[in-house]
């Protein structure tokens, strides 16, 4: 158990919606600084959701089709996998840099 002082503790989120609009992958960035330097926390937390499908959301035929696919192929659908925009992809990069990169470094990826 840490016996320091806690200082200041930080929160950052960045939410990334699937493509198909019915998943999506949450990344926290959680720390904490204390007195004693030596007992800062950080920790990255990934979340993956299933957002509910309402009726301004319905899938196509050939999504419907790759879904009953998977699940008589697998017994299983999707819902540990997300599909992600090169844009999307490129915007977690830069979130995970962002937060882990030395803060005197002007560099971004492009």
């Amino acid at each position: 158990m840490n016996n320091s002082k806690l200082l200041e503790s930080n929160v950052k989120e960045k939410f990334f919606k699937c493509i198909c609009g019915s998943h999506g992958l949450e990344i926290i960035h959680y720390t904490e600084f204390f007195e004693d330097s030596k007992a800062n926390f950080e920790e990255f937390y990934f979340n993956c959701w299933e957002l509910g499908r309402n009726n301004d959301n319905i899938m196509g035929f050939k999504e419907r089709l790759r879904w009953c696919w998977q699940i008589l192929k697998t017994g299983n659908p999707f819902a540990d996998s997300i599909s992600l925009s090169k844009i999307q992809i490129k915007d977690i990069i830069n979130f995970l840099y962002n937060e882990v990169k030395d803060p005197n470094s002007p560099e971004k990826v492009q």
